[in-house]
């Protein structure tokens, strides 16, 4: 899933191996409003995102995962390339509002990985030889 969060419209794109699907997003502010009361709500209230209902985390899920749910599997690898705000939570735990709540992390593998604008900001790594090193315990 690769996150793009623009100031008047943000979208969300889900790649796997038959299609690449795009879904439209809520704004930059929006999210970023979301992403600081769910920041809040756990690092300043100390609440638990579970124990109650309608709680900022709930709110983020939907805005932010609840549109790519229908192109993921239950219990398949997920790969989240996320964007501005979006890089200051952690995608495994948002609460899942369903009949039994529980964290995104219980129905996923997840990865997260760097946003593809940093690549482009990265000094070329140097190249070394090519050499291996191999320390084993044989039998």
């Amino acid at each position: 899933v690769f996150y793009w969060i623009g100031p008047a419209r943000s979208w969300a794109w889900t790649i796997t191996a038959t299609a690449i699907t795009a879904v439209p997003l809520p704004p930059a502010p929006q999210v970023e409003a979301l992403v600081a009361a769910h920041q809040a709500a756990i690092q300043q209230d100390l609440a638990d995102p579970l124990a109650a209902t309608d709680t900022p985390g709930d709110r983020l899920f939907a805005a932010v995962l609840q549109p790519v749910l229908p192109r993921l599997r239950p219990g398949a690898p997920v790969v989240v390339v996320p964007d501005g705000a979006l890089h200051r939570i952690n995608f495994e735990t948002l609460p899942v509002p369903s009949p039994t709540r529980h964290y995104w992390i219980d129905d996923v593998v997840l990865q997260m990985a760097p946003s593809l604008a940093m690549l482009q900001r990265a000094p070329a790594a140097p190249r070394a030889p090519a050499a291996l090193l191999l320390v084993g315990n044989p039998v």
